[in-house]
């Protein structure tokens, strides 16, 4: 049997004291979309951040990243013309760990904070993964 994935778009609205019995029972794990936690995080409603320094950090390396690609066409004017290649693959590499990190931090905070994870649960955020024999447990909160 292999693991089946759903999510809050498909109409499944798991509560929060649910899903953390259900994932300390290691029949449930909690994702997020890479790209929608990044869109969240920077995003103008409080109530879509993750309460802490998540999203500071998020801002942080998206500014080291702005900052890399900057000095990379610098370099590539005054040094030799390769730094802006140099940059690009940098300013990739820093991007995708960013807004992977970004999704941790989301996914940490869901656990801890029980009015995030409804947050997002409310703009259909969540994505869920379970074993395929354990999916009909759930079939109760599809709505």
């Amino acid at each position: 049997m292999g693991k089946i994935t759903f999510s809050n778009i498909e109409g499944y609205y798991i509560p929060h004291e649910d899903f953390i019995d259900y994932r300390n029972k290691g029949l449930l794990q909690l994702g997020v979309v890479n790209d929608f936690a990044a869109k969240a995080a920077i995003s103008k409603y409080p109530a879509l951040k993750p309460k802490g320094t998540a999203c500071a950090a998020f801002t942080f390396w998206s500014w080291v990243a702005l900052g890399v690609l900057c000095a990379s066409i610098y370099f590539s004017f005054t040094r030799n013309w390769w730094w802006f290649i140099v940059g690009i693959f940098a300013v990739v590499l820093i991007h995708k760990s960013n807004k992977k990190g970004n999704a941790e931090n989301f996914l940490d905070a869901a656990i801890d904070d029980p009015s995030f994870y409804n947050n997002i649960q409310s703009i259909n955020g969540w994505v869920y993964q379970t074993e395929e024999q354990h999916l009909n447990e759930f079939a109760k909160y599809k709505k």
